[in-house]
């Protein structure tokens, strides 16, 4: 999505409306013509957060917004170091958070893994 949607972060929705049958809402810093609107619960994944992770490698993994920018097939910019579940939700979608979306990641990985 990185380049092909504008993404909006750290804005507070305040109200949506209609006006000739379009979307608009109106946030933090002010108005916006839409077609379609994907929002998020607010609640971000932190791979600084992961003490596990020793300083000189967190560091080498390239991120937006705190979480690990992934390839499709959840490879961080570090080789062979995969992130999935809430980690993976940025790249992945809302899906990849829950067991309901094992399924796709369990699919997509060893397919990866396997060549």
């Amino acid at each position: 999505m990185e380049g092909r949607i504008p993404i909006h972060f750290n804005t507070t929705l305040q109200t949506v409306t209609t006006e000739n049958n379009q979307l608009q809402l109106a946030f933090t810093g002010g108005t916006l013509p839409v077609d379609h609107i994907i929002a998020g619960t607010g609640f971000r994944p932190s791979i600084s957060r992961l003490k596990f992770l020793e300083p000189s490698l967190l560091s080498a993994i390239k991120t937006v917004e705190d979480a690990p920018i992934l390839s499709r097939s959840f490879e961080s910019s570090v080789p062979n170091l995969y992130f999935i579940g809430l980690a993976s939700a940025f790249d992945f979608g809302p899906l990849t958070r829950f067991a309901c979306g094992a399924e796709f990641t369990a699919k997509h990985l060893t397919r990866h893994l396997a060549r």
